[in-house]
C-alpha cells in the first residue's frame, strides 16, 4: 500500500512515549517524544524504527491518540513536512557490516586473507516476546565454523533447558555469514542482514570458534 504523505498516526506506548508514525502504518518513519519537548526521528528501515513499528503495529502494545487528544495535553507536533524529506534509516547504522580487518583476531585475519570464510553464527529468539511482547528479534549467541558443530551447539542447548516452558518458547536457529576482505580498503565486510536480526560483524568475528 503506497504511503500518503500527510498521514501519520498518533500512540501512546505501555512505558508511556508518545509516538507519531509518518505515513500509512509509519511507512514514512516514526518520531519519538523525548524529555516532554524533544522529538527523536528515525526512518523507515533503521533498527529503531523496527522496534516501535513492531510493538505499535505487530503486537499492538500502545494507544491511539487523535489529534485533539495530542491538543489535549498540551502536546505539540512538529513541522512533519520536514521529516517526511528526512531518507530512511539504515539497519547497519546500529549493526556494522563492516570493520577494520586490524580488529579481527589474528586467527580470523588469517583465513579470510586465504578466501571468504563462512561462519555458523547462532541466533535466539524469545517466542514468547516474539508472540506477545514487543516484536520479533533474533540475538546473536554464539558463531562456529563448522557447522555441524553449531547444530551441536544448538542441541545441546535445547537438551539443557530446565522447563516445558522454555523449551516452548527459546528458539535457535543457524544463519551462515560469510565474510570477505576488503583488501583496499583493509576492511573486513559482510552482507547485510535480514529481517529480525540483530547482530553485526563484530558479533560473527568476536564468537567464532574456528575449525
Amino acid at each position: 500500500m503506497p504511503s500518503e504523505p500527510d498521514a501519520f498516526e498518533a500512540f501512546e506506548t505501555f512505558d508511556d512515549a508518545i509516538l507519531v508514525f509518518l505515513g500509512t502504518f509509519g511507512a514514512g518513519g516514526v518520531l519519538i517524544l523525548r524529555d516532554g519537548d524533544r522529538w527523536d526521528f528515525f526512518g523507515e528501515g533503521s533498527a529503531e524504527w523496527d522496534d516501535w513499528h513492531q510493538g505499535v503495529y505487530r503486537n499492538g502494545r500502545a494507544a491511539r491518540l487523535s489529534p485533539a487528544a495530542l491538543a489535549a495535553r498540551g502536546i505539540a507536533l512538529p513541522a512533519l513536512d520536514t521529516y517526511r524529506r528526512q531518507p530512511p534509516g539504515q539497519w547497519t547504522d546500529r549493526f556494522p557490516i563492516e570493520m577494520p580487518a586490524g580488529d579481527a583476531p589474528g586467527a580470523v585475519r588469517t583465513r579470510v586473507a586465504a578466501g571468504p570464510l563462512t561462519v555458523h553464527l547462532i541466533l535466539f529468539e524469545d517466542r514468547y516476546e516474539t508472540s506477545f511482547g514487543d516484536g520479533k528479534f533474533l540475538y546473536p549467541e554464539a558463531a562456529f565454523e563448522d557447522a555441524g558443530q553449531a547444530e551441536a551447539w544448538v542441541r545441546a542447548k535445547v537438551a539443557g533447558m530446565s522447563s516445558p516452558e522454555e523449551r516452548q518458547w527459546h528458539a535457535y536457529t543457524v544463519k551462515p555469514v560469510a565474510l570477505r576482505l576488503d583488501a583496499a580498503r583493509g576492511l573486513l565486510v559482510t552482507d547485510p542482514q535480514g529481517p529480525y536480526e540483530r547482530y553485526g560483524i563484530r558479533d560473527a568475528v568476536e564468537r567464532v570458534t574456528l575449525a
